[in-house]
This record gives structure tokens, C-alpha cells and sequence, in this order.
């Protein structure tokens, strides 16, 4: 297995660890939904991290258009799901929001990190 997906699976697991403490301690933080907010962003992360392996030996040129893809990707999915998570969760929706941002810039800082050590 691919070391970049390695970090993915334990900081995702890190997460969901930190997760569960959050919502048995401080229940009223976490939205109902926060556990597939965080399968949204680790199967995104996954999907990232094989997109990019296909890529392996390109040129700098078309591994910037990779990432141009993957970041627009990334966005535009982001958005999609985060309004179907606060039109369904209208009564949850600022947690909801909180929460999904929270991850969404996690898992940007993460990837940065991680692409950067590569």
C-alpha cells in the first residue's frame, strides 16, 4: 500500500478517534451527520491519492494540471455535498457547517503537508 494512503487511514482514524471523544464529552457540538462528513473526506482524500499515483513520472507541467483537476474536483464536490448536508440537516445547520469546514481545511493541511514531503 501506497505510504500517502497509509497517512490518510491514520489521520482519518486520528479524526474519528478525536470524534467520538467530542461527542460522547460535548455532545452538543457534533452534528448527527459528522461520521459521514468524515467518509466524504477520507474517500476524497483516497481518491486523490490514487489520482496522483496514476500520475507517477509526469512532468511538472501535467502533474500542475493534475492538481489544478484534483483541486477543482475537490471544490466543486465539496460544495455539492455540503449543501445537501445543510438542506437535510436545517435544524443542525450551523454544527453541520462548523464541522464540515473543520474537516474540509484538515484534510487541505494534511494533503499539503504530505504532497510537500513527497
Amino acid at each position: 500500500m501506497n505510504p500517502q494512503r497509509k497517512k490518510i487511514i491514520l489521520f482519518t482514524f486520528v479524526l474519528l478517534i478525536i470524534g467520538v471523544l467530542l461527542q460522547v464529552f460535548i455532545p452538543h457540538l457534533m452534528p448527527g451527520v459528522w461520521t459521514l462528513e468524515l467518509l466524504f473526506f477520507f474517500l476524497l482524500s483516497m481518491w486523490s491519492a490514487y489520482f496522483l499515483d496514476r500520475g507517477k513520472g509526469a512532468t511538472p507541467l501535467q502533474f500542475a494540471q493534475r492538481m489544478q483537476i484534483l483541486s477543482m474536483v475537490r471544490i466543486f464536490t465539496s460544495i455539492g455535498i455540503f449543501l445537501i448536508f445543510i438542506l437535510t440537516n436545517r435544524s443542525q445547520a450551523i454544527s453541520v457547517a462548523v464541522c464540515f469546514l473543520a474537516f474540509y481545511f484538515l484534510f487541505a493541511i494534511f494533503e499539503t503537508i504530505v504532497l510537500r514531503k513527497r
